[in-house]
């Protein structure tokens, strides 16, 4: 009976061991998986951030070192952005009449250049509108004068 006994005590320390040994397997971490979701992580936000647009108006604004140029009037675009549509050789043109006169002038001379003459009673929206339509249509070079007057009281 003893070994009996004996047995039975053995046959319970096992079964406590197993159930150890199965609680020690069960806190176990798998870290790989871990590391290879953070991997995808990294390279997606690395993917996606290469594709941002940038948006807006961009200018490469000339060097403190650079001075002034002669340019010959024909290559010149001289506009006054209006409330109401833009002053363009004396005359008040609206926006789908401008665009055409600027995609004309950039078909006869790629070279031109925008002179936008800013007054102080035009809001900002106005010189931004002005500013994209020459840009979209091919205008590279742009100038902006800042005048008390307009473009046709200058002249």
């Amino acid at each position: 009976m003893i070994t009996q006994n004996k047995q039975v005590i053995i046959n319970r320390i096992l079964k406590i061991r197993k159930k150890a040994v199965l609680r020690r397997e069960e806190k176990q971490f798998e870290a790989s998986s871990m590391g290879d979701i953070a991997f995808l992580l990294l390279i997606f936000f690395i993917v996606t951030s290469s594709f941002i647009l940038r948006q807006g108006l961009f200018f490469t604004l000339p060097s403190p070192k650079a001075g002034s140029q002669m340019v010959e009037k024909e290559l010149l675009i001289e506009v006054s952005p209006r409330a109401a549509g833009y002053m363009y050789d004396g005359k008040l043109v609206d926006r789908e009449e401008f665009e055409k006169i600027v995609q004309d002038r950039v078909k006869e001379n790629s070279d031109v250049i925008a002179l936008v003459y800013m007054e102080d009673n035009i809001k900002y929206n106005r010189l931004v509108d002005t500013l994209s339509l020459v840009q979209k249509n091919g205008v590279k070079k742009v100038s902006v004068k800042e005048t008390g007057k307009s473009a046709e009281e200058k002249k």
